[in-house]
């Protein structure tokens, strides 16, 4: 589940030849509680106005305790009320006029759901009650506060369809006195105020916006890229009134998703056929900054392009083509049905690596007389590290099913397997739910519905939340090489480091773990940045036989002794010594570098050695023990209260224990 992030504060250090160092639901009576978790929503309007689609919440927890939850809806002066369990998910049907639509940009339908527990999943559903012909789901995603400075996001959808139903873009604000600047893509004639405006494209306009308040636009041609730069978090909805894909074929349908800020974007993503499918289908891969290189291994061939912020790649892909996809920059990836058998359209935002877990609760669209029409499948896809099929069970309605018996086929990107996937077809109407019974475990699910005889589709992904242990990877700090440390105060401490080729330095260092550092030259010449080549592990005995792990980035090989040299891309769990309770293994690629996890039990420490083309970053993920009595570079810094401003200039003195090395290491 997602917690508050925590602030990072950047400091830089610079080593000098001296060693020397410096750093920079409906009820009128109102119950109340202390929300744990708070969404707000809106519904763009679906089809037409007169098509009585009928807008909807579901709500679903996997805790046998009762769950409260509060739906407030001030533009219908109500509050709806629920109380949920693992056995009883809540429906709570809203008004059709709650739908935004028309000219007017700026209103007031914004929807709030608070919450007293973080074991909740909300989906927001729009369906033509007696029709199903047009229909749409998407996973709601929490509002978090993630303490920076602004929030960047992007329209996604969808636009084929001849001109008739419009894409659409839906703001809802979450916070009064938001500043909202958006450019669009495409020229708007709208109402602001009561004055007509047109909109130009390609130029930034600001507005401010109230909690609840929502801000909707939209147009014939499409709307992606469509920028909106916030100072607060707000909810942005994406998507199309009724879709074609493409113009020329078969019926329009409803989409629609909640977008993330690009904060929660990821750098990996899986992309797997959508079950049921005899034809092709669509993706788009969306750019959060300039320069992002985007490299496709569609059924393990290698395709790169580079696009910058705002820019998107479209594929069409063949109905038995799985992809997996890395980047250097965030991205966010869009998989989209066409319009044909077995019925209309479907859109879902796919789930990047960071959204992943070892369990995800789900459901399919539930509610509505029509619902029971619909053929549900689920595509479930794991990490190739954590594959262990007699691990992984699928409950419905009371049932668990091993997933041991299912076919699953492994995506591979350069001959490697990185993940693996299934479909689980035929599901029930109602809560799913897919776990790993290893804790540690990484997938996730995408769930797609299609009825012959309505010519309905729709989807949602499992989860789109970003795991706690990497928030980390969404901390921006200046210069490179850079470390990242967690403090008691529960914030980040990024340290930006520079220095000389050859010096070696002391990060770590206790009685129980040594690890020391080596730069290298400058790998860009446009900087006097240095970087860090090699890495040493250094597990003291207290005799001659110390166990020590060599990271070596010009060649990406680990080398542990007693053990071999290992490729970084091909270690897969190696657990040195009994004695010594550690563990080398390797992870999912990070923006496409292969990254090794070191797993120290004995002082319950956790770290991440990631491989760049020419250097090494080292991130902590779980330092327990480690923390206290520990010296070095990092380690002076553990288990200490520190207070620092990360807006003014701060000089830290406590030494630098960096200079010498610990049991110098000769590299």
């Amino acid at each position: 589940m997602l917690s508050k992030p925590i602030l990072c504060l950047a400091i830089a250090v610079i080593f000098t030849l001296a060693g020397n160092a410096k750093e920079i639901k409906a009820i009128r009576k109102r119950q109340t509680f202390t929300a744990v978790r708070e969404y707000y929503l809106g519904f763009p309007l679906n089809y037409q106005r007169n098509a009585g689609a009928v807008p909807s919440l579901l709500l679903l927890t996997s805790n046998t305790s009762p769950v409260n939850c509060i739906i407030d809806v001030p533009a219908i002066g109500q509050t709806y009320q629920a109380t949920i369990t693992a056995a009883n998910e809540a429906f709570v049907e809203l008004p059709h006029d709650l739908q935004t639509f028309g000219d007017t940009t700026i209103t007031n339908k914004g929807i709030h759901v608070q919450v007293d527990s973080n074991d909740i999943v909300v989906i927001g559903q729009n369906f033509r009650r007696h029709r199903a012909d047009t229909d749409g789901s998407y996973l709601a995603v929490p509002t978090v506060d993630l303490n920076i400075i602004q929030y960047k996001y992007f329209e996604l959808g969808m636009v084929l369809g001849a001109g008739r139903w419009p894409a659409q873009l839906l703001v809802v604000g979450t916070q009064a006195n938001t500043t909202m600047n958006i450019t669009l893509t495409q020229p708007v004639r709208t109402i602001i105020d009561g004055v007509n405006i047109d909109l130009v494209a390609g130029t930034e306009y600001s507005y401010n916006i109230g909690q609840l308040q929502t801000f909707y636009v939209s147009h014939s041609e499409d709307l992606t890229g469509t920028k909106i730069i916030t100072d607060k978090p707000v909810s942005l909805f994406s998507g199309h009134g009724c879709a074609i894909l493409p113009v020329t074929a078969g019926d329009c349908d409803h989409m629609i998703e909640q977008s993330l800020p690009t904060a929660m974007w990821g750098t990996t993503f899986y992309i797997v056929p959508i079950p049921r499918i005899v034809d092709t289908y669509y993706i788009r891969v969306l750019a959060a900054n300039d320069i992002t290189e985007v490299n496709f291994y569609c059924n393990d061939v290698e395709e790169s392009h580079t696009i910058n912020e705002g820019e998107y790649i479209h594929k069409e892909l063949g109905m038995l083509d799985h992809c997996a996809i890395h980047s250097n920059k965030e991205i966010l990836v869009v998989e989209y049905a066409r319009s044909r058998y077995p019925s209309d359209p479907a859109m879902v935002l796919v789930p990047a690596t960071i959204h992943y877990s070892n369990q995800i609760l789900s459901s399919t669209v539930s509610g509505y007389q029509t619902d029971l029409r619909y053929i549900h499948s689920v595509i479930v896809i794991v990490l190739a590290e954590y594959f262990n099929a007699t691990m992984m069970y699928f409950n419905s309605g009371g049932n668990s099913i091993s997933l041991d018996t299912y076919q699953w086929v492994p995506i591979q990107a350069n001959g490697i397997n990185e993940a693996y996937y299934t479909y689980i077809n035929n599901i029930s109407t109602g809560t799913f739910e897919v776990f790993h019974t290893n804790q540690r475990a990484l997938l996730n699910t995408m769930l797609f519905g299609f009825s012959f005889a309505l010519h309905g589709g729709y989807g949602h992904a499992g989860s789109l939340e970003v795991r706690v242990d990497d928030q980390q990877e969404h901390q921006s700090v200046s210069g490179d090489p850079h470390f990242s440390i967690p403090l008691p105060s529960n914030e980040m401490l990024c340290y930006s480091i520079q220095g000389y080729s050859g010096l070696s330095f002391n990060l770590i260092s206790n009685h129980h773990m040594i690890i020391n550092a080596l730069f290298i030259d400058s790998i860009n010449d446009q900087t006097e940045a240095t970087w860090i080549g090699k890495l040493a592990v250094i597990l003291p005995s207290g005799e001659d036989d110390d166990t020590t792990v060599i990271f070596n980035s010009i060649d990406h090989k680990v080398e542990i002794q007693n053990k071999g040299e290992f490729k970084a891309s091909a270690i897969e769990q190696i657990n040195i010594n009994s004695h010594d309770n550690i563990t080398v293994k390797g992870m999912v690629k990070h923006k496409g570098n292969p990254r090794v996890r070191v797993v120290y039990s004995k002082q319950a420490a956790i770290f991440d050695v990631t491989f760049h083309s020419q250097h090494l970053d080292i991130d902590w993920v779980v330092q327990e023990k480690l923390m206290e009595n520990s010296h070095g570079l990092m380690g002076q810094f553990m288990n200490k209260d520190i207070t620092v401003d990360p807006v003014k200039e701060i000089l830290i003195r406590p030494g630098f224990e960096a200079i010498p090395v610990r049991k110098d290491y000769k590299w």
